[in-house]
């Protein structure tokens, strides 16, 4: 979601979106690439920054992806949202754990059956004083 897409979905009364990530650059880039096989963080992050400093109406509910492999980059990138972006109304975030759900990739996933994992994310990010929404 760029800035001018998100204009002109505001013009149409659609102001809130879901974004996801699967932790800090590190990982996340491992994970998404796009067509040319190039990672994907620094273009969402860098519209959600845009978007959460405009002046568009909006909300962006942004879902951050558990796993058993990604726990370190996860609070690499809550303590990165606190420093570059801090608390913010437009910013909701939450977690949810990756599932294996018969792909082919679900071989390269560990995921998190474990709730006391959840307990820590949700604490940590807590702590740092970010937008916990649950949904």
């Amino acid at each position: 979601m760029d800035f001018k897409k998100a204009e002109k979905l505001a013009e149409l009364n659609v102001n809130e979106f879901q974004i996801t990530l699967d932790g800090n650059e590190d990982i996340h880039d491992i994970r998404r690439i796009n067509i040319g096989k190039r990672g994907t963080f620094k273009i969402i992050w860098n519209n959600v920054k845009s978007l959460i400093n405009s002046n568009i109406p909006l909300k962006i509910y942004l879902r951050i992806h558990l796993s058993l492999d990604n726990i370190n980059s996860v609070k690499s990138l809550l303590n990165r949202i606190k420093n570059e972006i801090g608390f913010s109304n437009k910013l909701i975030i939450s977690f949810a754990r990756l599932g294996k759900y018969g792909s082919d990739y679900d071989k390269y996933l560990n995921t998190v059956n474990d709730s006391s994992y959840f307990k820590e994310i949700i604490n940590y990010a807590k702590a740092l004083n970010l937008n916990i929404g649950y949904w």
